[in-house]
Order: structure tokens, then C-alpha cells, then sequence
């Protein structure tokens, strides 16, 4: 599975497995290569597991408006 999206990304792969269900994530390390950002990821409880493809691109100003020290 992970083999036909090896151009979405080579930094790090990542698998999920369940009875049927499987999870496989591709990454390609952009802005910071040193994030580990591992995935699929479970939440805290183990409940939910999930695979995020995207980009977050205001993620300073985020990072300081969650961190409290400025508001948007």
C-alpha cells in the first residue's frame, strides 16, 4: 500500500492495522525535518486513530496564540 505512495514523501512512513482496516502515511518533511510528527497517530484513550495529510501554514501564529502570548 505504502509502496504506491512512496513519492508523497521519503522522511518517514508509518502503519495502522486493526482486523480489516489499515492506515499507511507517507511523509515528506518541509518546514522542519526534525519534527517527528509519527503517523498514524492514536489519541490519549487509544479510541481514535488517524492519518493527517495537510499543512497547517499560519502554524507561528497559532503556536503563539495557543501558547497564550499573543490573541488573533
Amino acid at each position: 500500500m505504502l509502496g504506491r505512495i512512496v513519492h508523497r514523501g521519503s522522511d518517514s512512513s508509518g502503519t495502522w492495522q486493526e482486523g480489516p482496516v489499515s492506515l499507511g502515511h507517507r511523509r515528506l518533511a518541509v518546514c522542519d525535518i526534525s519534527a517527528t510528527g509519527a503517523q498514524p497517530s492514536a489519541c490519549a484513550c487509544g479510541r481514535s486513530v488517524f492519518s493527517y495529510n495537510g499543512g497547517q501554514v499560519n502554524f507561528p501564529e497559532l503556536r503563539l496564540w495557543l501558547s497564550g502570548a499573543r490573541s488573533i
